[in-house]
């Protein structure tokens, strides 16, 4: 009987923690959707000109962007990404891509 009981409170402290980390990555995620992040992905391209190394996928979006100041941000570790950017008026430099300017990029936890 005592090793039952004590079974189930293990059983109670391992998913109450797991509920908690999940309710934080939760509340994590709109504390950057509400300071006017996104999240997307840093796409290595094929493109065979100077420009066009990376381009960034918004998620649930189809379209491209690219970014026309990356090389002011550290980007070689970065994958997944929090970004708030701003669009430029200006002809595309990569086909398929709309040019943006960044303002800000996070590295975004893997979820």
């Amino acid at each position: 009987m005592k090793r039952s009981g004590f079974y189930f409170i293990f059983i109670f402290l391992v998913f109450s923690c797991r509920i908690k980390n999940n309710i934080s990555n939760k509340n994590s995620n709109s504390n950057f959707y509400s300071q006017g992040f996104q999240s997307g992905e840093l796409v290595r391209t094929n493109i065979k000109t100077n420009e066009c190394h990376f381009l960034i996928r918004i998620n649930n979006e189809k379209e491209l962007l690219d970014p026309i100041n990356l090389s002011d941000f550290k980007h070689q570790e970065l994958s997944k990404v929090w970004i708030k950017y701003t669009n430029l008026r200006m002809p595309n430099r990569c086909e398929n891509s709309r040019p943006i300017q960044i303002i800000e990029i996070k590295k975004r936890e893997e979820q």
